[in-house]
This record gives C-alpha cells, sequence and structure tokens, in this order.
C-alpha cells in the first residue's frame, strides 16, 4: 500500500507540472513557426521542430529489438558485437 501511494504522488506530481506547462503551448506553437519561418533558424533546428510536431500529431514510430532463443544466433551476434569492440579499440590505439 505504501508503494501504491508513493506511485499516485508522482502521478499527481506530473498531472500538476502538465497543467502547468499546458498554458505555454500556444506562445510554444508561435515560437516554432516563427523559428522556422526565420532564416536566421540553423536547418538542424528546423528538422528538429518538424521531428517534434510529426512525434506529437502522428506518434514515434515503435521501436523493437527481436531477440531469438537460438543460442547459435546469439553466439554470432556476441561475436560480432566483441570484433566490433576489437576494431573500434584498435582504430583508437592508432590514432594516439
Amino acid at each position: 500500500m505504501n508503494q501504491e501511494v508513493n506511485e499516485n504522488k508522482g502521478k499527481n506530481t506530473i498531472d500538476e507540472i502538465k497543467k502547468k506547462l499546458e498554458r505555454f503551448s500556444p506562445e510554444v506553437l508561435v515560437s516554432m513557426v516563427q523559428a522556422l519561418h526565420s532564416p536566421a533558424t540553423p536547418p538542424a533546428a528546423k528538422v528538429r521542430i518538424y521531428e517534434i510536431v510529426f512525434d506529437r500529431l502522428m506518434g514515434k514510430p515503435e521501436a523493437t529489438i527481436r531477440l531469438e532463443d537460438n543460442m547459435g544466433e546469439m553466439e554470432e551476434a556476441e561475436q560480432f558485437v566483441a570484433r566490433l569492440a576489437e576494431e573500434i579499440r584498435a582504430e583508437m590505439g592508432d590514432g594516439e
């Protein structure tokens, strides 16, 4: 029960923060549109604004990781990661 109280307390705090931030939504949207139309805004910032808008409108794409229970495939993946780590270490060692 004590854990449930703590979980609800955190949720109430998040809800309170969201309500407080909602009043800034129109101002934030106006600022984003102004930034998109400003020649002074770097292209990377404009792309990030578009990402934020599309993530909110359409939802972020789902990211899934598929793990196989087949030990052969897992061992192969582990070997690949080990080889990659060795290559990176070798490259870093060459640069010193």
